[in-house]
């Protein structure tokens, strides 16, 4: 006889889904509201590889949904309080600094002080990926404890024990 084991799937609340769209959506808004595209934008002299003005909004849409979903399955896979914590204070610097990039160039005019901001921003991206990787490494841990759990249960199932493997 094989008996198998698995663990009980976990469901992400509608509540968190809500709040992190809410709170995307928001971010995406303050920072088009940041973004002026007049005539000292217009007049600035534009890389060859700049994409068409066009392409922009479908491109941060693309790149907001991801950022939705990435939030919510960091927030799942997070086992521990402060683990979320960590990873709604991550999300929530990199937000900040996101609406602060389109201040500081188009509001402010200052596209030396946003090419700086730039390297703050890669450095909360960093510390996302950082998160994750902490989080998704101990969640696979324990996804191959279960396996391992399973795989003894299974050869005790059988008569084998762990004996017959040294």
């Amino acid at each position: 006889m094989t008996t198998s084991f698995s663990p009980p799937a976990r469901q992400v609340p509608l509540k968190t889904k809500l709040t992190v769209i809410a709170a995307v959506v928001l971010v995406a808004m303050l920072g088009g509201m940041a973004t002026d595209i007049g005539s000292w934008y217009l007049s600035l002299v534009q890389p060859w590889w700049k994409p068409p003005d066009w392409a922009f909004a479908p491109a941060w849409t693309l790149i907001f949904a991801c950022t939705a979903v990435s939030a919510i399955g960091a927030w799942h896979a997070a086992s521990r309080e402060r683990e979320r914590f960590a990873i709604g204070i991550g999300f929530a610097m990199n937000a900040f600094l996101n609406i602060l990039w389109s201040v500081l160039f188009f509001k402010l005019q200052k596209p030396l002080w946003a090419a700086f901001e730039v390297f703050a921003l890669w450095a909360s991206n960093l510390l996302l990926n950082a998160l994750r990787v902490e989080t998704a490494g101990r969640e696979q841990g324990r996804n191959v404890a279960l396996i391992n759990e399973s795989i003894r249960q299974t050869h005790h199932a059988d008569g084998f024990d762990q004996t017959h493997f040294a």
